[in-house]
């Protein structure tokens, strides 16, 4: 999907409903993130030419990365959460889990939910190939789990 032409048909749709001149991408960013979902891709869909799911997968996993804080620095802080909690808490539910514990932890930043999510996934369902095999903890020092559990206990 072309980026500009997307960028221009979202500020079309959302500066109509919204009733305001946008003036840059993040005010268009905020902007949308107030309105009702309702329809608004089979709208944007329209003015850029695309369907409505291709619309929506393009703002969702790919345009609104731009306005989203990375993960990747805290990669063995969520690691190290996950080995944490391992085997205290149930597989299906580790994930989430280990998210919302994580976003809990960084309350001044904004991640990308998919990217987080998938990150997380991987990094539980990974076996063998990495250098935390299943069921061993990464080299954690008591420091960082004393550091952890106060984050966890605030």
């Amino acid at each position: 999907m072309n980026v500009t032409k997307f960028e221009s048909s979202l500020a079309t749709v959302v500066g109509v409903k919204s009733s305001q001149n946008l003036i840059s991408k993040a005010q268009l960013y905020q902007n949308f993130l107030k309105l009702p979902r309702q329809n608004i891709w089979l709208e944007v869909s329209d003015y850029c030419g695309c369907i409505p799911q291709e619309a929506h997968d393009f703002f969702h996993n790919i345009w609104s990365k731009q306005f989203c804080d990375s993960y990747k620095p805290f990669k063995e802080e969520i690691q190290t959460y996950i080995s944490l909690a391992r085997n205290v808490i149930e597989p299906k539910l580790l994930a989430k889990h280990v998210v919302a514990q994580f976003q809990q932890a960084h309350p001044e930043l904004n991640f990308h939910k998919l990217s987080l999510n998938q990150f997380v996934h991987h990094q539980i369902n990974r076996k063998e190939k990495g250098s935390v095999k299943e069921n061993q903890t990464p080299d954690v020092s008591v420091n960082d789990i004393k550091t952890l559990l106060r984050k966890l206990m605030q």
